[in-house]
Order: structure tokens, then C-alpha cells, then sequence
């Protein structure tokens, strides 16, 4: 089986061609605590180049799941932990290796009836698809992730455009 770490980068790619873009900021968060012990696996922030406020920026969570019981039924995991995350635009992540038969029609039935979007990685070539695009949420600022909020002012303030950080490290940066 596929282990979380090895699904990040091909998700992180995927949020860059889609997110990144001339005219934003883009800050990629693995595993960012939030407030109340909240902890999405990756936390996206994104927000035009020009200056804007903390709420003007967009929050995107991203929640990885291996297996399709903890995928869809499973109390503290996949769709059901996402929906306690602020956020904006909420992804179960899941490996194309689980989607076989009517788990496949379950999981898009259940993201598509919460608004969540459903990302799938085919793990030959760990290329990510988007299947089901997110409804957009209301939500409140980043600052109910106080670590990636103070990531996020360090961002602006610097001369990136870009950055993805696991942990404590900056991996990437442009």
C-alpha cells in the first residue's frame, strides 16, 4: 500500500498547475495544525499578488486517504474530518488503487453530496485528477491555522511567489 508521504508530491504539482498562476501567491502547508487540534494533511493558502487583507485570501484543504473505509466511514478520518476544517475549498485525496466497483460510486456520491471535491492519484506515474470539482464554502480567515498564518505573512514579505513547506522546511520555493 501506498504510504501518505509518497502521495504529496504529485498532489502539490497538481495544486500548482491549478492554483499557482502569474498573479498569486501560492503557499502549499503539509500537515499544518490548526486550531482545536485540527489538522488537514495539506493546507493551501492563495491570495492575488497585490496586497490584500487575511480574509481575501482563499483556503484550500486537502485531506489524504489510502483506504476506502477510512475514506468514507470511518469517524475521525476522510470525509468525515474534513468537514470540521475551515476552509474554502475542501479535497479527499485517495489513490486510484481503491477505486474498484460500488466503493468507486460511494465515494463520489459522498463528495459530491457534501460539496467536497475528489482527487484522485494514479499511483503508475503518481499523476493527480481531479474527478469532482469543490463547491466553494464560506469560512473563516487563516487565521484559524496560526502556523500557517504566520508562514503566510512570511511569504508576502518575501521576494517568493511560491512556497511548499512539510513540517518545518521550506521543500520548495520560486
Amino acid at each position: 500500500m501506498v504510504r501518505e508521504a509518497e502521495l504529496t508530491d504529485s498532489i502539490a504539482g497538481w495544486l500548482v498547475d491549478h492554483y499557482g498562476g502569474p498573479g498569486h501567491n501560492l503557499l502549499i502547508h503539509e500537515e499544518v495544525s490548526g486550531r482545536w487540534g485540527r489538522r488537514p494533511d495539506i493546507l493551501v493558502a492563495r491570495a492575488p499578488l497585490a496586497k490584500s487583507t487575511r480574509d481575501d485570501t482563499e483556503i484550500i484543504l486537502i485531506e489524504i486517504e489510502r483506504g476506502s473505509k477510512s475514506a468514507i466511514r470511518s469517524r475521525g478520518h476522510g470525509l468525515n474530518q474534513l468537514k470540521k476544517y475551515p476552509g474554502n475549498y475542501k479535497y479527499l485525496a485517495i489513490p486510484d488503487t481503491i477505486m474498484r466497483g460500488k466503493i468507486t460510486e460511494q465515494i463520489c456520491v459522498k463528495c459530491a453530496e457534501r460539496g467536497f471535491g475528489l482527487l484522485v492519484i494514479k499511483v503508475y506515474g503518481m499523476v493527480t485528477e481531479c474527478l469532482i470539482k469543490p463547491d466553494y464554502f464560506e469560512s473563516k480567515s487563516l487565521l484559524a491555522y496560526p502556523v500557517a498564518w504566520k508562514r503566510w505573512k512570511a511569504l508576502r514579505e518575501s521576494r517568493d511567489r511560491y512556497r511548499r513547506i512539510s513540517g518545518r522546511v521550506i521543500v520548495e520555493r520560486e
